[in-house]
């Protein structure tokens, strides 16, 4: 009885182990960009819960870029927006919605003190804690927030070749632009590209640094343009200039998720993950040398099979995602994803309502006829939970 016992133990230990070690999220995602992946059909609202909420209240709370807000959050009970003209970066705020539209608050005002925002390059939310943390080009400077709009902390930062890319628990990522680049005339390494500080002191410390093994020429690109995305399983540091997608687990530790196996000599295009579910992975399709979706192609990995398909689309030119949308299609790019894992948000505004009108939904129709141009956009919420 007691060997059968045992038996059992190991085999149960090894069962286990097994599965760890084949967790699908450390599989490696290869992709060539001249292979004639097979297509899959799938559907929009198959994997995604569709929401409309219509931003209220423009004479308190006008967003002045409705086209590509710097960073969305979704909360529990509200809505944060990381807003800025793009030509005016003293314009720099955060706006606060209720989950219906309603404006609660503007955080954070023009200036370079403390409790003030100048030329905001990036606004980051920690869940738990309920805490903002903005970081605005100009001084160098990261300000933390609560909900409420009392600035906590504000500092300077003292390295200033890394720039505030991501918060992951209680630790924020810094990430070097031009920690390393290749251009057709040199080469630049300047050694690491990520470090982190704690969301509390401020405090530096080390972590392990993603090694860059192939970069590409392109004379124009002086610089690594990475960009940092959440998923359920960890953060995403992809960057147009280098063949791997790098996924950033609670731990800190970083492993490589996704290979583009191409030609690097003249740029290429890349697939990069967007969302991630326990079934599946979405890509969408980037040029390196434009930096531009290209043809709205957008991949999925299938983690039972483990492999890559590409997702049918029609030949849709010029700058909306919107008319893909309306016919069920998958469409999205990076300036979609909010800082929630899984989660995608597109802007509707009056013109855009106006374009498509007839082919809106009956709900999404009434709400068109309640805006006119001085209002704010339309907030369409995409969660990927299928």
């Amino acid at each position: 009885m007691y060997r059968i016992v045992a038996l059992s133990l190991v085999l149960l230990l090894s069962f286990i182990s097994c599965r760890n070690n084949n967790d699908s999220s450390n599989d490696l995602i290869e992709y060539v960009d001249d292979f004639d992946y097979p297509f899959y059909n799938l559907k929009l609202s198959e994997i995604a819960n569709i929401e409309f909420v219509q931003l209220k209240d423009p004479d308190k709370a006008l967003i002045l870029n409705p086209y590509m807000p710097l960073n969305t959050y979704i909360g529990e009970d509200c809505i944060l927006i990381g807003d800025m003209s793009l030509s005016s970066p003293e314009s720099s705020r955060i706006l606060m919605f209720d989950k219906n539209g309603n404006y609660i608050r503007t955080i954070a005002g023009y200036g370079r003190g403390p409790g003030e925002i100048y030329g905001m390059y990036r606004m980051m939310v920690q869940k738990e804690s309920e805490k903002i943390y903005v970081f605005s080009i100009d001084g160098m400077s990261l300000s933390t927030f609560d909900f409420n709009g009392n600035c906590i902390k504000h500092d300077k930062i003292t390295n200033r070749r890394f720039f505030i890319s991501a918060v992951y628990g209680d630790k924020i990522l810094l990430h070097e632009n031009q920690s390393q680049y290749k251009t057709n005339t040199r080469y630049v390494d300047h050694g690491k590209s990520l470090v982190a500080i704690d969301s509390e002191t401020y405090d530096y410390f080390d972590i392990e640094n993603p090694t860059y093994q192939r970069l590409f020429d392109i004379n124009c690109m002086q610089s690594l343009y990475p960009d940092f995305i959440y998923s359920p399983n960890g953060i995403y540091l992809q960057t147009l200039r280098t063949d791997t997608v790098y996924l950033i687990r609670e731990d800190l530790k970083i492993i490589p998720r996704c290979v583009n196996k191409c030609s690097m000599e003249k740029g290429y295009d890349a697939i990069l993950p967007v969302i991630e579910t326990e079934d599946y992975v979405l890509f969408a399709r980037n040029n390196t040398v434009t930096a531009q979706i290209r043809d709205y192609s957008h991949y999925i990995f299938l983690k039972e099979e483990s492999k890559l398909y590409r997702l049918p689309c029609s030949n849709i030119s010029g700058a909306y995602i919107h008319e893909k949308l309306l016919q069920n299609e998958i469409a999205f790019s990076s300036i979609n994803v909010s800082l929630n894992p899984n989660v995608l948000v597109v802007y509707w505004t009056h013109e855009v309502l106006n374009k498509y009108y007839d082919r809106l939904s009956e709900d999404l129709r009434k709400m068109a006829d309640n805006i006119t141009e001085d209002d704010n956009p339309i907030l369409m919420i995409l969660t990927f939970e299928k």
